[in-house]
């Protein structure tokens, strides 16, 4: 077919997000139309190695491109690379030939302990009481004292001594057991080794446009603290995006299965699950990423409606894939486990049928494995 044909058939756009080719067909090229994939969430999905973080990265560049905010949470910190543009060379020389402009992004690193960037700090009164309930992995018994606490304490702003003589004067109150008390607040004051524990998150100051901010979360942090950090930061922004304080904005997720566990609950898997629900009304777009596709909420994956999904082999998770590839053909989840690194197949409300298409070079340097997989 003429790429004009196809480009018109598969609702591409000239102004579209321009992710790469499609395979078999190098002279067309994949525009992806933004008012079809951004409301609708994506979810980025592929075995390490497939190519998957390099995809997103095509993908945030898009939107830095033209001046959206990105907020990325970032478990292994790879974004930081995202100021400098792209010196692999065969990228380098791919990028030349299709005649991309290689460059970096203007792009704040937050960091959990004393490394590089800015300090991510979270105050005491950025958690409610579910999160600090979670963080501080309290009981049934120690979680209802620290609800009746909170009734005690003002909305904003307070610290860790007025919490703590909170927990204590409604354990008095209704009358906790000794045992209750003491575990709750030993629990409670263990948030003081805690570096992050400071000043009271900054919406405003992450939320810009045309620049990307990362939450690097590297490092050597409790799997149920980074949780509840996530959860805390996501749910700051979305309050603020409703109520119209900051710009419209795109919120990536890598490795979301760890944040949002299917079956698990929680307090970050049910922000997430919000703000899959209703981020739409308001300009929130979430862009999941994740290599174990049967480890994610189902309820925040089925809400994701464009697919991009790369070389996926674990025969389970095709199978949880299956029920959601929206247009995709038994046929076409056959074809998964074959894709070559760097090839994606794109599916759901952005494409009108399924497409193979090998994401094109980046223009900022890749902090991932993979880096070069094209032999065009």
């Amino acid at each position: 077919a003429k790429p004009e044909l196809l480009e018109g058939f598969l609702n591409f756009r000239s102004d579209g997000i321009f992710i790469g080719f499609m395979r078999g067909n190098n002279d067309v090229k994949v525009l992806l139309n933004p008012e079809m994939l951004l409301p609708y969430h994506v979810a980025v999905l592929g075995a390490t190695g497939s190519g998957k973080s390099y995809a997103v990265g095509v993908m945030v560049e898009e939107l830095l491109e033209r001046g959206m905010p990105v907020v990325a949470v970032d478990p292994h910190g790879e974004y930081k690379w995202f100021s400098r543009e792209n010196d692999n060379p065969e990228d380098v020389e791919r990028a030349k030939r299709i005649g991309l402009t290689l460059k970096g992004f203007p792009t704040t690193v937050y960091s959990l302990g004393e490394e590089e960037g800015r300090k991510l700090s979270i105050g005491i009164s950025d958690l409610n009481p579910y999160a600090l309930a979670e963080v501080c992995d309290l009981s049934g018994a120690q979680s209802d004292l620290l609800y009746l606490a909170f009734k005690k304490v003002d909305g904003e702003g307070y610290g860790l001594e007025e919490l703590v003589s909170a927990v204590k004067a409604a354990a008095e109150e209704w009358g906790f057991q000794r045992n209750t008390l003491m575990a709750t607040l030993r629990k409670i004051q263990a948030l003081n080794e805690f570096v992050f524990f400071g000043g009271n998150v900054d919406v405003g100051g992450l939320v810009k446009p045309g620049r990307l901010s990362v939450l690097d979360l590297s490092g050597n942090v409790d799997e149920r603290v980074r949780r509840t950090i996530v959860g805390v930061v996501l749910e700051k922004i979305f309050t603020a995006r409703r109520r119209g304080e900051i710009p419209p904005l795109t919120i990536v997720v890598e490795e979301s299965h760890r944040f949002a566990p299917q079956g698990a609950g929680g307090y970050c898997g049910s922000v997430l699950r919000r703000i899959a629900r209703e981020g739409r009304k308001f300009g929130v777009t979430l862009c999941l990423t994740s290599q174990r596709v049967a480890g994610l909420d189902k309820d925040i994956l089925t809400q994701c409606g464009t697919k991009i999904i790369l070389r996926i082999e674990g025969a389970y998770d095709i199978e949880y894939l299956k029920p959601i590839l929206d247009y995709a053909s038994a046929d076409d989840a056959e074809r998964i486990p074959l894709l070559p690194t760097g090839t994606a197949m794109v599916t759901g409300m952005a494409t009108r049928m399924p497409i193979l298409v090998d994401i094109r070079p980046r223009r900022t340097k890749h902090g991932g494995g993979h880096q070069a997989f094209w032999k065009r």
